[in-house]
């Protein structure tokens, strides 16, 4: 069963908690509903943090490089500002994959959250790269959350998707987890 199906099941009265999976309890009546403010800034704020140890750790293994060849060879060091570039396109891609492929990055992952598109599948690859890039150029676009009457970011009302809680990591009868639910290869 695709994460849309099972979206159609909750909106035509079917139940949200669905035995066998890890969906807690008291998140039930949230299932397959509309992500808020608080939910989405958690799972940014994580998102963030991978990306600034990733760019650390390569930033840590150049000034290594650097320390070791010295004798050898004069490296230019990255400035801060080469940095951020280098750690938005790396948030832009990492974001762009992960909401194309699996719906979710790890911080939507940790707090029970799924990208999808208007009809419930997952982005395209171009809705996908084209809201990465806007979290990444308006960040506080997500404050429109509590204003907008469907729980929009202004990155999502722009590329037309949503996010959802979605704790689904296995539907009962189906051999799809529920990172690959909302696939529609």
């Amino acid at each position: 069963m695709k994460f849309s199906e099972y979206l159609q099941q909750v909106k035509a009265g079917g139940p949200r908690y669905l035995e066998g999976t890890s969906i807690p309890r008291q998140a039930e009546r949230y299932q397959g509903r509309p992500a808020g403010l608080v939910s989405r800034i958690i799972g940014s704020a994580v998102d963030a943090a991978l990306v600034y140890v990733v760019v650390t750790a390569l930033d840590l293994a150049l000034r290594t490089l650097d320390l070791v060849a010295t004798p050898y060879i004069n490296m230019p060091l990255p400035t801060p500002g080469i940095l951020l570039v280098v750690a938005f396109a790396i948030f832009w891609a990492y974001s762009t994959w992960a909401w194309r492929s699996l719906g979710r990055t790890l911080g939507d992952h940790v707090m029970g959250l799924r990208v999808v598109a208007e009809d419930g599948t997952s982005p395209r690859i171009k809705q996908a790269a084209l809201r990465s890039l806007l979290v990444i150029a308006f960040p506080l676009g997500v404050l429109w959350v509590p204003f907008s009457r469907k729980r929009r970011s202004v990155q999502d009302a722009l590329v037309r998707t949503q996010v959802l809680y979605d704790w689904v990591t296995a539907i009962p009868g189906s051999t799809t987890t529920g990172s690959q639910a909302g696939r529609s290869d």
